[in-house]
């Protein structure tokens, strides 16, 4: 795989980097064309307004970037992932309005880590769009990587363990929530953050927004 050289010799770090970091918009432009569509599971339909899914996560090249960045700790991996998700937006000449906010990190692994991958790629898409971002939510607890449970397992592992952030009493009700995530597979994730923004936000379209489906 290519990221074993890039280990070695990376396309851009903080000491070396090439004219385009890690995805040209020649590469950007072929991941878009995969045109990944996501859709909601009956569950959580009526919590969520819209889905975006920038490229298949079967794509190696998006499959290798999110690996090394989440696993391997190359951040700088998640503003050329943000600049996509931007991208996809641009491609349909839609321009966001409201707010953006993310999928909170477990406990656990961002104490391992000391970064959260989809809170970094929220950061590149919201500077792009000059749109405001918010901590909205948190994960109350550690639960077990979603990538070891089956379909069932995988709701039952999340329920109940986001909770709204406290907000000014007076903050308005924003016209859209983008809400960001790396990676979706059974849009179980996605799906308890929508639910429990929906039930707070009645009034605000709630926008899922994620790299790779």
């Amino acid at each position: 795989m290519m990221w074993i050289l890039d280990l070695i010799l990376p396309r851009h770090n903080s000491s070396f980097s090439t004219v385009h970091g890690y995805l040209d918009q020649a590469e950007i432009s072929l991941l878009l064309q995969s045109n990944k569509q996501v859709q909601p599971p009956d569950k959580y339909a009526k919590f969520v307004d819209r889905v975006f899914s920038s490229c298949d996560y079967k794509n190696s090249l998006i499959s290798d970037l999110i690996q090394r960045a989440k696993f391997f700790g190359e951040t700088a991996i998640s503003y050329d992932l943000g600049i996509l998700l931007a991208q996809k937006l641009k491609n349909q000449n839609l321009k966001p309005t409201g707010i953006v906010c993310f999928v909170p990190p477990d406990p656990s692994r961002f104490s391992q880590r000391g970064f959260h991958l989809p809170k970094l790629i929220a950061q590149t898409f919201a500077q792009e769009f000059d749109l405001p971002l918010l901590d909205l939510l948190t994960k109350t607890k550690s639960t077990k990587p979603q990538v070891k449970l089956n379909k069932d397992e995988r709701i039952a592992n999340l329920e109940g363990v986001f909770e709204l952030v406290k907000l000014k009493s007076d903050m308005p009700e924003p016209e859209i929530i983008w809400l960001i995530d790396d990676v979706t597979t059974t849009f179980t994730t996605l799906g308890e953050c929508s639910k429990l923004l929906k039930q707070n936000f009645e009034e605000s379209k709630i926008y899922c927004l994620t790299v790779a489906g």
